[in-house]
């Protein structure tokens, strides 16, 4: 079942015991990025996972986090909900994304939101919000490359590792043309051709056009082992500055995932 924003945090205050502690980065060595990755959404009781994660569960900025962890911090919020902090924390990271915004974006930012998501009318996700979305993905090897299969709206693309360039002129489709190679124990993803879409507005706002540039960063920690992601994403018509944001996955070897319907999202009108 697909979970929203909205849905997320009616349970969050609950989660406030977390504990916080402190890993060790990645090693060195290539990564193996195979098997099936969890968010926090299925892994919640895990003791890796730290308050502030909650505001990440989709991906953030390190800017947000910043700004959550200030209030966690503050006295003066020691009564207030944790949603609610959140939601502060969500806000802020929308308001800093509106100076950013240009051209046709700053008509999606003003007219989109949570209310008129187009995802509520069935409509999958886009790149910049499938790549970080809530749900489990599974990343397995295909020859010299890896494809990517989302548990969110059972999408599936490709990460072309095998040396080829993107397309000259690409089709653009949601997800893109992706080629990757590895720098040191990091697998870096290069995207082009993709399809206008939109943000995530419940910490963004705004969307790219057919002329954005995606840049995914990839890397394997371990104790516990999981898989850490930088996304840039550029656009020169629609975008001032690059956007990007962040997400973490634990490594959930015996997690199956399963077919995500339009059906199942109980928030469609």
């Amino acid at each position: 079942m697909k979970q929203t924003a909205v849905r997320s945090v009616r349970w969050l205050a609950a989660l406030c015991g977390l504990a916080s502690v402190i890993l060790p980065g990645p090693s060195s060595a290539q990564p193996n990025l195979e098997g099936v990755w969890s968010g926090i959404f299925a892994t919640r009781d895990h003791a890796f996972w730290r308050i502030e994660d909650w505001l990440c569960f989709n991906g953030c900025t390190t800017e947000g986090v910043a700004h959550f962890k200030a209030l966690l911090a503050d006295p003066k919020n020691d009564a207030v909900p944790v949603e609610a902090l959140l939601g502060a924390s969500w806000g802020f990271m929308r308001a800093s994304m509106k100076p950013n915004v240009i051209g046709k974006g700053v008509e999606i930012f003003n007219t989109i939101d949570d209310s008129t998501d187009p995802t509520l009318n069935c409509e999958p996700y886009g790149f910049a919000r499938e790549v970080v979305n809530a749900l489990p993905i599974r990343i397995r090897r295909d020859g010299e490359n890896l494809v990517v299969d989302y548990e969110e709206w059972t999408q599936t693309r490709t990460i072309y590792l095998d040396g080829r360039p993107h397309p000259k002129d690409p089709i653009p489709t949601p997800l893109g043309h992706s080629i990757g190679h590895y720098e040191g124990d990091a697998l870096i993803v290069d995207t082009v051709g993709l399809s206008p879409d939109i943000f995530y507005p419940q910490y963004a706002g705004g969307g790219y056009s057919e002329r954005a540039h995606a840049r995914e960063r990839y890397t394997v920690a371990e104790n516990p082992r999981r898989l850490m992601l930088e996304l840039t994403v550029e656009d020169p018509t629609m975008l001032k500055v690059p956007f990007a944001v962040q997400k973490v996955w634990l490594y959930t070897p015996d997690l199956k995932l399963v077919h995500d319907s339009c059906k199942d999202y109980p928030t469609k009108p």
